[in-house]
């Protein structure tokens, strides 16, 4: 129970992001691309921002996670934004801009991830439609 409450709360950040990062509120995107590209790439479950996502967990455990094998299935985000965002340590992360002006495309394209991030944080994990469908077809 306390490990589902901290990863809640830990994805709860992330609620926002898609209406955050299109009106340009700040740096809020980052709570759901960090957990993507751990997710996609676990070899960064060793950087500051892999620990930050992890939050105690192991990668074994948090890649089973089904929003984490929704977002390997879909592969949204690219080698080369999640090197330079799981890159970061705790200083440079006062000031996300740059990374984000350097991806703004591929993050904005990422509608359906999102979407789909938003919805399963939402959802009620007691009922019987959790988890969430992972979105067919591509990003």
């Amino acid at each position: 129970m306390h490990t589902r409450l901290r990863l809640i709360s830990t994805l709860a950040l992330a609620l926002s992001a898609h209406t955050a990062h299109a009106r340009g509120d700040g740096d809020v995107w980052i709570m759901m691309i960090g957990p993507m590209c751990l997710s996609q790439y676990p070899s960064h479950a060793g950087t500051e921002m892999g620990r930050i996502f992890l939050r105690g967990a192991t990668i074994d455990d948090f890649v089973e996670r089904p929003f984490a094998r929704c977002f390997r299935q879909h592969n949204w985000a690219s080698a080369r934004l999640c090197d330079d965002v799981m890159g970061l340590g705790r200083e440079q992360m006062r000031n996300l801009q740059g990374v984000y002006d350097r991806h703004r495309d591929e993050i904005r394209g990422m509608k359906a991830a999102f979407e789909y991030f938003n919805g399963y944080i939402m959802a009620d994990p007691t009922s019987a439609n959790w988890p969430p469908a992972c979105p067919d077809g591509a990003p």
